[in-house]
């Protein structure tokens, strides 16, 4: 069965857009059945572009929301999906092998490596040449 692009939940969705829609269209009816201003063509067209314009706006608006809050669901359920098979197969012990193959040797002493070492800084072990001004200046900005 095909999907379509608008579902219930899609709908649910919508319902904001669509009550003002529908408010929209009862005023376009009801001032094409009755007509309490008359029908000068000035304020007619006015009327009704206040009316009609907004409408097809806010119908597509309405279009393209309803395709993407669709897609987002779409994701969402494939990413559930994807969710519940690794948790299957982590549970049937699939992924416990690789996960201790990747971590065979690492240890918490080993995996501090960087210049977040405090010792290979001062120690001056790094391999990249010194920067910076120590060649015995010194700063003599506050002396004065």
């Amino acid at each position: 069965m095909a999907r379509t692009v608008f579902d219930r939940e899609t709908l649910l969705d919508l319902t904001v857009n669509i009550i003002p829609l529908g408010i929209l269209l009862f005023f376009v009816v009801l001032y094409s059945v009755y007509t309490p201003f008359g029908w000068d063509p000035v304020i007619t067209t006015i009327m009704y572009g206040l009316h009609v314009v907004p409408f097809v706006g806010l119908a597509i608006l309405t279009y393209f929301a309803g395709r993407a809050i669709s897609r987002a669901e779409g994701e969402a359920e494939r990413a559930a999906t994807i969710d519940d098979d690794f948790e299957r197969r982590e549970s049937n012990g699939e992924d416990r092998k690789a996960s201790a193959d990747v971590t065979e040797g690492v240890s918490g002493d080993t995996a501090e490596i960087g210049p977040e070492n405090d010792d290979d800084a001062e120690a001056g072990t790094n391999d990249e040449p010194a920067t910076g001004g120590s060649s015995g200046e010194t700063d003599t900005a506050g002396d004065e």
